[in-house]
């Protein structure tokens, strides 16, 4: 990661200087969250849960569903 800086911006008030931080953004792995859908009634297959999520949450994602037990 680069170094981390401050600068002094202008004045606000008399006397008073305005700061700001220049921060480099974070280039680390993007975190994964993990659900389990329990299908109880009907038939479900990771087509149909992938299509049902992308309409029911945010068309964009990618779902990555799978199957992990009968």
């Amino acid at each position: 990661m680069g170094s981390k800086k401050l600068n002094m911006y202008g004045f606000g008030i008399p006397g008073q200087g305005f700061y700001a931080f220049d921060l480099p953004e974070a280039k680390g792995k993007i975190n994964q969250a993990v659900g389990i859908i329990i299908v109880i009634q009907g038939e479900a297959n990771e087509d149909k849960l992938d299509k049902e999520l992308k309409y029911l949450v945010r068309e964009s994602w990618d779902y990555k569903v799978r199957k992990i037990d009968q």
